[in-house]
């Protein structure tokens, strides 16, 4: 049997799965140790068998150029009746493999691979199909009429790709191309000097592009040119006074600018300082506010749950008493005279109110009346005896 492939790809990776299939695979056991269990010391190993079912005079490489080339003049010798005719080779680029074309001919090395196992028993699809029944179903012509049967084919299973590209890395990164601006190379003439090549020190990210502060270290380097360009020639004597005096105050004047730079840094720095302390101070603040909230949070959890469970109690307990209440039954008894009075703590000797005594009822007998204390006769009679 001829089995005919597209390219060379396809034949290398039909070959590979040839070669690496699970029937070639053959467990042999291991002597020393056949008896045992443990996972370090197998019982057999797998091994890919050696024979190979293609006779070895068969040539294994990818025949399909040559027959493509065959079949090319075989056709151009038909249409052109020409016998002697000859297909010119096809020519190719140059491919700079090793410099910028590099990248195209990275590839993850060929993995080996257990294709899927079919199951022993493949349980068959039920499919719907439709058809015209014509005039055989209610004499209506071109009705659609569903039927379902049980296929034969077993369900076809998904094939598992030999190699899969995942993605190219590179031996640059994006952030090694991005460079300063370019600066081309120049020529002054002599006695010449522009005024750009004393901003040598301004660079990309680094003073440029130019903001106040650039803008008027500019300003002073020319106001300091023009100054120098003022001064009297050392060659005069006469002038070496004025020279000393303007040279003075040029001095002076520069060190006033350099105090108020230090001045407006310093400033600048204590402005950073404060606004790190009040960052600093908002936090703590709020992660005492948040540990306090946390806290009373938790707090309130745990009285809700006692009073919960205080609750839970508080009912259990009530249905109890309720039930021992139900069950008790109320007995009656005969009055004991004698039994009442040899005791000295029935109610014969106390009696109780809840059952209608009352002992402040009786209390106007034990009033003493007398006239001479309670009439007024009575009273002066006996203060005149």
């Amino acid at each position: 049997a001829t089995h005919t492939v597209a390219s060379v790809r396809d034949h290398a990776r039909e070959a590979f799965i040839a070669r690496t299939n699970v029937d070639q695979l053959q467990a042999l056991p291991v002597y020393n140790h056949m008896f045992s269990d443990l996972r370090q010391y197998p019982r057999f190993e797998y091994r890919m068998q050696s024979n190979d079912n293609v006779p070895p005079h068969i040539n294994r490489q990818w025949q399909g150029q040559n027959e493509a080339h065959q079949e090319q003049i075989a056709l151009s010798k038909l249409f052109t009746g020409n016998d002697a005719f000859v297909v010119q080779p096809r020519t190719f680029a140059h491919v700079d493999v090793g410099g910028r074309e590099r990248a195209k001919f990275f590839r993850k090395p060929l993995l080996p691979f257990v294709e899927n196992i079919q199951p022993l028993v493949v349980l068959d699809t039920t499919r719907s199909t439709t058809f015209d029944a014509g005039d055989k179903h209610h004499g209506m012509p071109g009705t659609r009429v569903s039927t379902s049967y049980q296929s034969r084919k077993p369900r076809p299973t998904m094939e598992t790709q030999a190699t899969r590209t995942q993605g190219i890395q590179t031996d640059y990164m994006e952030r090694e191309a991005q460079t300063d601006p370019y600066t081309p190379e120049y020529v002054c003439k002599p006695g010449e000097q522009p005024e750009v090549l004393t901003l040598a020190t301004l660079m990309h990210n680094k003073g440029l592009p130019a903001g106040l502060a650039e803008v008027e270290m500019i300003e002073r380097a020319r106001a300091k040119r023009a100054w120098e360009a003022s001064l009297p020639s050392l060659s005069d004597g006469d002038q070496w006074d004025k020279r000393f005096k303007m040279m003075s105050e040029m001095e002076r004047h520069e060190w006033l600018l350099r105090e108020n730079e230090i001045e407006k840094l310093q400033n600048i720095r204590i402005e950073l300082l404060e606004s790190l302390l009040r960052d600093n101070e908002s936090r703590r603040y709020d992660t005492s506010i948040n540990r306090i909230n946390k806290q009373w949070s938790q707090k309130q959890i745990e009285r809700e749950d006692y009073v919960k469970k205080n609750r839970l109690h508080y009912l259990r307990a009530i249905r109890s008493l309720l039930l021992k209440r139900q069950h008790v039954e109320t007995k009656y008894e005969k009055t004991d005279v004698i039994r009442d009075y040899t005791r000295y703590e029935s109610e014969s000797y106390a009696p109780l109110t809840r059952h209608g005594y009352f002992p402040d009822k009786l209390t106007d007998k034990y009033i003493v009346k007398n006239r001479y204390l309670d009439t007024y006769q009575g009273n002066r009679s006996d203060s005149t005896n």
